[in-house]
């Protein structure tokens, strides 16, 4: 049960002894209760709410606690509103009416109208969704209760985590998160967990994230109510604790180091619909750790995956068909699950489709370039198209690129087989170095471009670009391999202020 419903019950507790004695007159409550008596219309309505549930006894319950309301009782506004939103007693349905009541009764503190307007702001019925209202109702109806609320404080908690709402908050995110811990609520124990695994609002502990994340697994709390549609990574709570618990194992991360252990539970939560823990079963399988190398399982796995949309899936399986891994060669199958990804954002499946886009175009016919004489005077200063911009879509594009080819590089088994060997697969690792080099030569490096990469082992700088309103942009490298640290500094304006080509080679291809 509700427990805004457990609070209204509460209230009446008082009243139904009284009721249920021998000497209850309900003629006498009856005719003080039409006179506009008001504890005599409060106590009919408890009367009748005690008594045996028949569709007579609700409406004439409805029917008391529609007059107390309108005396101004909150209690009565309460249940009252309760009746309209849930059509109890034979009442229309009319959520609008039920949240006018609420408010009536809210404002003057009546701590479960508090929290029931905060659960329509929640989840809009009656009214527009609010988190902000949302929060703010929920507060000041919970802050001062007995009791955990442990889902409506993890909704508060996920409000102050992401900043939805309200000002992004990590120690009020955890504030919640363990009121509702208190009742082992498995959602709030699980965000813990990630809390402590990645150091929000806390100083970062793998081993407390573990025991976080084994709590969530307990069992001890029935999640089958109001929060069993809680949904992580197309999975349960459970399925994602026990994702997130088997990464720790796989790294050794607060917890002794077991592949085997990791990929049990990467199959249980996989089991359950979690598409990461398919993602990564899949790749267990094709490396043969922590289970049998099992290239055709691992296939399976990560097609699931996918088809979930999970993008890192979908690359995968790209990468496999493009180079003919545990599959056929298929350009026409990479070149799919390339879109796929693309489609939701992916930066690393626009390249590769504009890779493949590009490799099936043929060739224009040489032409023959007349030289011009030499000019008398200095050449003007090149004019400039958006066009030619590299954006951090390209850059980023271009790590992808050399992030899978590494991927699909370590995908050789120890027997010697070369999982990338095919026919039809003949393409140097050079000619991708150079047509990322090519790529950053004949553009222009633009200010807020943030990544380049231009070979597989140094060149792997980091930008951070802040323009000023009518100011110049520092665009500041502040991680490379080498020692010294350069300022370029870009006008926002397009066209001015940019490095020549020939100094974007020589800062960002050495």
């Amino acid at each position: 049960m509700n427990k805004w419903l457990v609070l209204l019950a509460f209230s009446m507790m008082t009243q139904i002894t009284f009721a249920q004695r021998a000497d209850f007159d309900i003629d006498s409550l009856t005719v003080r209760a039409t006179a506009g008596d008001l504890e005599a219309q409060k106590q009919l309505a408890t009367h009748y709410q005690s008594g045996g549930q028949s569709l007579n006894d609700m409406r004439q319950a409805a029917r008391w606690l529609r007059e107390a309301a309108n005396q101004g009782d909150a209690d009565a506004q309460t249940q009252w509103a309760y009746f309209l939103t849930s059509g109890r007693g034979d009442v229309e349905k009319n959520p609008q009416a039920a949240v006018t009541w609420l408010a009536r009764a809210a404002a003057q503190g009546h701590q479960p109208a508090q929290i029931r307007l905060g659960w329509h702001y929640r989840n809009g019925i009656g009214i527009k969704r609010n988190h902000q209202q949302a929060a703010h109702w929920y507060v000041l109806g919970i802050k001062a209760s007995k009791w955990e609320w442990p889902s409506e404080s993890y909704y508060l908690g996920g409000l102050y985590r992401s900043g939805t709402g309200v000002k992004r908050n990590l120690s009020a995110a955890r504030s919640w998160f363990e009121r509702a811990a208190k009742s082992a609520h498995p959602p709030s124990l699980y965000q813990l967990g990630l809390m402590h695994q990645y150091g929000e609002g806390v100083t970062a502990d793998p081993a407390k994230a573990a025991e976080y994340f084994l709590a969530t697994l307990d069992g001890g709390y029935d999640i089958s109510g109001r929060d069993s549609n809680i949904l992580v990574d197309g999975g349960s709570i459970e399925s994602a604790a026990r994702t997130s618990l088997a990464y720790l194992y796989w790294q050794g991360l607060g917890i002794q180091e077991d592949k085997a252990r990791a990929a049990e539970l990467y199959r249980d939560a996989a089991t359950y619909g979690n598409y990461v823990a398919q993602h990564n079963l899949g790749l267990s399988y094709f490396h043969g750790i922590g289970v049998a190398l099992d290239r055709q399982t691992a296939l399976e796995w990560l097609t699931r995956s996918a088809n979930q949309r999970y993008q890192s899936a979908q690359i995968s399986l790209g990468h496999f068909y493009n180079n003919g891994i545990a599959v056929p060669r298929d350009v026409d199958k990479a070149l799919e699950w390339y879109r796929k990804a693309a489609k939701q954002g992916n930066e690393e499946g626009a390249r590769q489709v504009a890779l493949i886009t590009k490799e099936r175009q043929p060739e224009a016919p040489a032409q023959t370039v007349r030289r011009k004489p030499p000019e008398s005077k200095p050449r003007s200063t090149p004019s400039y198209s958006a066009s030619d911009e590299i954006t951090a879509g390209d850059v980023v594009g271009g790590l992808a690129v050399i992030a899978g080819l590494i991927w699909l590089a370590d995908a050789v088994t120890d027997n010697g087989s070369d999982t990338t060997g095919s026919s039809g697969n003949t393409r140097p690792m050079e000619q991708y170095v150079a047509q990322c080099r090519q790529d950053v030569y004949r553009r222009i490096y633009r200010c807020y471009t943030h990544g380049s990469v231009c070979d597989l082992t140094g060149c792997v700088y980091e930008w951070n670009c802040q323009t000023k309103q009518g100011g110049r942009g520092e665009c500041r490298r502040y991680r490379g391999y080498s020692d010294d640290i350069e300022d370029v500094f870009c006008d926002p304006k397009v066209g001015k202020g940019f490095r020549t080509e020939e100094e974007v080679m020589a800062h960002s291809c050495r």
